[in-house]
């Protein structure tokens, strides 16, 4: 366990270099964000336990609901994301999937289905839901989980709460 938090450290001081060389100092929301990240974190991590690769995946095929969190400023965790879903899907490709987004409101619906049908493009999709006011994290790190559930004809719905 101690090894497993210790390269979880080396990994996310290593990703936060990246960050600071790509975006100098980050905005005072991003601030807050992973503040709020390490104190969540901190609390889970005595509950914490390695899991195979092999044992997660089944894990997943077995559930019916998987929830994968991400740290969403930073590129590795959505490609994480990605491979679980990726791997799920190509395991048990006849199942019924759903992607269900936080980062997008329940009230873009209609501009995600768009978007995803490719009737709509990136940039006016991106502009109508507002992305950067309502989410603001890197588009580009998202962007590979769209196109795997286009890739895979998987139904994606937007699950954030509208904003006021």
């Amino acid at each position: 366990m101690k090894q497993l938090l210790e390269l979880q450290k080396r990994i996310y001081r290593s990703l936060q270099i990246q960050v600071d060389e790509l975006l100098g100092s980050p905005p005072a929301a991003i601030i807050r964000y992973e503040d709020e990240y390490k104190r969540d974190l901190h609390g889970v991590t005595h509950r914490a336990r390695e899991i195979s690769k092999k044992d997660l995946r089944n894990s997943i095929l077995k559930s019916e609901i998987t929830l994968i969190a991400d740290f969403h400023s930073h590129e590795q965790a959505q490609r994480t994301a990605l491979r679980l879903i990726r791997d799920a899907v190509a395991a048990a490709p006849d199942d019924h999937w759903i992607l269900a987004l936080e980062m997008i409101s329940s009230d873009d619906q209609a501009l995600l289905d768009a978007y995803q049908k490719q009737i709509l493009s990136e940039a006016r999709f991106l502009k109508e839901i507002d992305y950067a006011k309502n989410w603001g994290f890197p588009w580009l790190n998202y962007e590979p989980l769209f196109s795997f559930a286009r890739e895979a004809q998987m139904k994606v719905i937007g699950i954030n709460c509208p904003p006021p």
